[in-house]
């Protein structure tokens, strides 16, 4: 390998590490972000949260599109956005049971 090749894998490397320090800071805000706005949902879509996912991490990473291949940009998104709005969907489901068995001990 020769220094630009290091040089290039340095730089991936740190895209994909900015990439996951985002996914974590979009989890946690996105899940707290809708549980306060829509509380008395009855159902959360898996493919509606992945869209949503998608669209967030794609308008927030914008700048990156450029120096990735297009094409491996998108389906990179569209396969953490999946994870993410599995992950998000059974903390929603998960958080709703808590608060019925919250609400069934205080009566």
């Amino acid at each position: 390998m020769n220094t630009s090749d290091d040089l290039q894998l340095k730089v991936n490397i740190a895209n994909i590490m900015f990439l996951l320090l985002l996914l974590l800071y979009y989890k946690k805000h996105f899940y707290m972000a809708e549980t306060e706005n829509n509380p008395s949902s009855t159902k959360v879509s898996k493919k509606q949260l992945r869209k949503q996912v998608y669209e967030k991490l794609a308008s927030a990473l914008a700048e990156f599109k450029s120096s990735i291949n297009e094409k491996k940009f998108d389906s990179r998104l569209k396969k953490v956005s999946k994870i993410f709005a599995v992950d998000i969907a059974k903390a929603v489901k998960n958080g709703k049971q808590k608060n019925k068995k919250k609400a069934s001990a205080e009566n």
